[in-house]
């Protein structure tokens, strides 16, 4: 990866960790110190970012997940407060709340999706909708034909569908 591809990887994911080292880190004195060598591991390991394995989001939450805690304990001063009923302040979050790289994930998700199987046939669309999200039976999909023929079909519907991922550039 090019230095200016590595940058505007960097620049890219800022605010996104930017909340991330917030969130682990609560309001300490040391906060900038904190950020700052979180950046450092970024641009660091930023060379060996392969786009095809991850989005950015997730492996900017995947590096600081796994820097920041080695780094908090490195810190002069102690974590954030607990809350008032003595649970962590990173504990006492919402358990209803979005995670944020999840979401993005979820979407690039259902956008591929959507696309693949829009350039899938009409019938193989079908079969799959109806099995996967209808839970229909490979059975009862299809009468008048054996179990395993429909069986094949199925196979080969999502087979197609996971070449259109493919194309697309996605991990199947």
């Amino acid at each position: 990866m090019s230095t200016d591809e590595r940058n505007t990887l960097i620049l890219s994911v800022l605010p996104w960790a930017n909340d991330i080292i917030t969130r682990r880190a609560g309001q300490r004195p040391d906060l900038d110190d904190i950020r700052q060598d979180c950046y450092l591991r970024l641009l660091k390991v930023a060379r060996g970012y392969d786009p095809a394995r991850a989005a950015p989001t997730t492996w900017t939450h995947v590096v600081l997940t796994s820097f920041l805690p080695r780094r908090l304990a490195r810190s002069a001063f102690p974590g954030p407060p607990p809350s008032p009923n003595g649970t962590p302040v990173e504990e006492a979050r919402d358990p209803n709340a979005i995670d944020p790289a999840a979401e993005v994930e979820r979407r690039e998700l259902v956008e591929l999706t959507r696309v693949a199987l829009g350039r899938v046939r009409r019938e193989d669309r079908e079969m799959i909708h109806a099995h996967a999200v209808d839970g229909v039976t490979l059975a009862d999909l299809d009468r008048g034909v054996s179990r395993e023929r429909c069986s094949k079909r199925y196979r080969e519907a999502v087979l197609r569908c996971r070449g259109e991922f493919v194309r697309q550039g996605a991990e199947c």
